[in-house]
């Protein structure tokens, strides 16, 4: 519960939320336009998603999002402390261990994602989002807390861009 954090936690939380926003802005953005601009069929759906859905947000813009950040995942690993006894293949990891899990292995395992190189937002959906092999943001308790407002901001630079810059369908 993040009402219990001291004031000196709370500073140390500052860089957890300063540098993925800037990062939004130098890397995902960027390489989401630039893969909208080598996939014409991507890039048409996404503005008839646009149109149809002029006050809500767009489905499938977040499936782009999520698509890139599987693709390019800023965070590539992540450390866990085993909370039982498990044997893992043929590995038997006690309680208490520190396992270190390679994230971009994961989101490009080929058993789970088809055609796991290729830029695909289609392949989202909510099971897909929420299975332990979607770890761009990891999952369950330790699940990021800015992953909702990550995937808002991106969302709403591209949707206001399209809008400043009027694309559409032909401006392409």
């Amino acid at each position: 519960n993040n009402n219990n954090l001291t004031k000196e936690q709370l500073k140390d939380q500052i860089p957890h939320f300063i540098f993925p926003i800037f990062s939004i802005f130098i890397t995902t953005v960027p390489r989401i336009l630039l893969m909208l601009s080598n996939h014409e069929d991507i890039y048409k759906n996404l503005i008839l998603d646009l149109n149809r859905n002029k006050h809500n947000r767009s489905e499938y813009l977040r499936k782009i999002v999520l698509e890139m950040v599987r693709l390019n995942n800023p965070v590539n690993s992540t450390f866990r402390t085993v909370n039982q006894d498990t044997n893992f293949n043929q590995y038997q990891i006690k309680k208490g261990d520190q396992i270190l899990i390679l994230n971009n292995p994961v989101l490009r395992n080929p058993e789970v994602f088809e055609y796991p190189n290729r830029f695909n937002p289609e392949r989202w959906n909510s099971k897909l989002e929420d299975s332990y092999h979607a770890i761009s943001f990891n999952q369950g308790p330790q699940e990021c807390p800015g992953k909702e407002l990550f995937i808002f901001i991106v969302e709403s630079f591209i949707i206001n861009l399209f809008k400043i810059k009027n694309l559409n369908i032909s401006s392409r």
